[in-house]
């Protein structure tokens, strides 16, 4: 029974890694075009499947390369042009294996308001480009808590019913 009351333990869900902030910052004005751009997790996340796409309102993209250091993931940029709107779109396998994504944007020189950078439809990083946080959640812990305690207690009820057998006494032949 000790098994059984292990196994029907509550199993905390894992939390996916949360995007803590950028550099730029999301909203940020900037004099000049940034060489790389840094965004900043409350954990390490995994150096794999990592996507980090900075681009302009015409949809030209500046991301180089994509390095890790400690809880920062860096996209270093090629140059770009002063004067418009930009936007990161990011996606990162979080510490816990699960991808997180988001999306924020930043301006550089004098940006007139006919180069607002037009929504994105239909894909992951729309629903956070609105100044909600850009951290996504796909919800998975909750749903395999309850399928590791649903396991769980069909293991118990194995284990009571095996238990219930050995515990009953034998019929014995006259």
């Amino acid at each position: 029974m000790l098994l059984a009351s292990a196994l029907l333990w509550p199993v905390p869900a894992s939390a996916h890694d949360q995007f803590i902030g950028s550099d730029p910052a999301d909203g940020s004005t900037l004099t000049t075009f940034p060489s790389a751009v840094d965004l900043e997790f409350n954990n390490t996340p995994l150096d794999i499947g990592a996507t980090i796409v900075v681009v302009d309102t015409q949809e030209r993209e500046y991301t180089t390369d994509v390095t890790f250091a400690d809880h920062v993931v860096t996209a270093h940029l090629a140059p770009g042009p002063s004067d418009t709107n930009y936007q990161v779109r990011w996606r990162v396998v979080s510490s816990d294996g699960h991808a997180i994504s988001g999306a924020f944007d930043f301006a550089v020189g004098d940006v007139s308001a006919a180069d607002q950078f037009p929504p994105l439809e239909g894909s992951d990083a729309a629903a956070s480009t609105s100044r909600a946080p850009a951290g996504s959640d796909s919800g998975t812990g909750v749903g395999r808590t309850a399928l590791i305690a649903v396991a769980g207690a069909l293991v118990a009820l194995g284990l009571w019913a095996a238990l219930a057998r050995l515990r009953r006494p034998s019929r014995q032949e006259n």
